[in-house]
């Protein structure tokens, strides 16, 4: 979440067999550096090795003509609440572990 902006302000342009490369508009030229930071670099490729099953070198830059898509954050919110708030807390593995030790279970009212 700390780097989301960042990367959401740029656009992935190229992904071949050992780069993926983003480009960001010039207004968004920090962006485009911050995310290269070791750090977050570091953190990006691995998302990006996770994604893609292989390791990937991230680059970024600035592009002339780049233009961003508004992205439809709503339909995660709802996926988040439309679950049971006590079937969440019955998957909680604390919840699950303090059972266990107790020999307890929950009953419903």
């Amino acid at each position: 979440p700390l780097i989301s902006m960042w990367v959401e302000s740029g656009v992935l342009v190229e992904v071949n067999d050992k780069v993926a490369r983003m480009a960001y508009s010039a207004e968004q030229k920090l962006a485009s550096e911050y995310v290269l930071q070791a750090n977050n670099r570091t953190f990006l490729e691995g998302i990006l090795k996770d994604l893609t099953g292989r390791a990937l070198r991230l680059e970024s830059g600035v592009q002339a003509g780049v233009q961003l898509r508004t992205v439809d954050r709503q339909s995660d919110s709802l996926a988040e609440t439309k679950r049971d708030p006590m079937e969440e807390f019955k998957d909680d593995p604390l919840i699950r572990k303090a059972l266990e030790i107790f020999k307890a279970r929950i009953e419903q009212s």
